[in-house]
């Protein structure tokens, strides 16, 4: 939970503001795609939370010892992007708040606490 404290509140600068397809982007960033510059910051987030849950799956089975191969820490590091991609859409075209959106970014941890065990 702290990796994903760091990712996803420490990290996030002003920038991230316009991961949501409703958001404005400055003036000063106007171009002919700044209609879809909001994929590209929230695909940028949910890559930094990746790295995020790859980086303590690794420590894991390194330091733990736990039986698992290189290949499923990158995978829980691939179900991170794309529940967080997901999860971070519906919060920023305001489907739900910030209560749901935490929830289920704590729920997304627990699965792959779990699946770390199988």
């Amino acid at each position: 939970m702290v990796a994903h404290a760091v990712t996803d509140l420490a990290l996030q600068t002003d920038m991230f503001k316009y991961k949501s397809r409703l958001a404005q982007p400055r003036s000063e960033w106007a171009s002919d795609n700044i209609k879809y510059l909001w994929i590209y910051i929230l695909t940028a987030h949910a890559l930094i939370n990746a790295g995020g849950v790859i980086v303590i799956a690794e420590y894991i089975r390194v330091n733990a010892g736990f039986n698992i191969v290189w290949a499923h820490s990158v995978s829980l590091g691939m179900m991170e992007f794309v529940f967080h991609w997901l999860i971070d859409k519906g919060s920023t075209e305001q489907v739900y708040g910030l209560g749901v959106d935490q929830l289920l970014h704590v729920l997304s941890k627990l699965l792959y606490c779990c699946l770390l065990l199988l």
